[in-house]
């Protein structure tokens, strides 16, 4: 069973994503997207790289979302192979504005938690 693919696995991701925490910030209801060719290593927050727009993106058998707050905050990425999610990373601050948590989901429906 593909996790991300059932009705069960978006519940999921919604309750994962959508709940209050115990860091000092939440994801605003307002979010600006931007879509990108890729993302380059693998420290987080992920750089994303090749800025594109939304059109070419949706033609592109891959491509890398990433969802911002106003002031230009990276909050979440996630990628997209052949028009389905292959993962998403949440990410949130501390007051001072350094990561302090990082959640992510594969395509497996892995779950991981990461407090920095």
């Amino acid at each position: 069973m593909r996790f991300m693919g059932s009705k069960l696995g978006t519940v999921l991701l919604l309750l994962l994503f959508g709940c209050e925490n115990e860091v000092n910030n939440t994801h605003p209801e307002k979010i600006n997207i931007a879509y990108y060719e890729s993302f380059g290593g693998y420290s987080h927050p992920l750089k994303l790289i090749g800025k594109i727009d939304k059109n070419k993106a949706h033609a592109s058998n891959s491509y890398v979302v990433g969802h911002y707050d106003d002031a230009g905050v990276l909050l979440i990425v996630e990628r997209y192979v052949d028009g389905r999610i292959f993962f998403r990373h949440s990410y949130y601050y501390n007051d001072a504005g350094s990561l302090a948590e990082r959640r992510s989901v594969n395509v497996e429906g892995t779950v991981v938690v990461e407090k920095m």
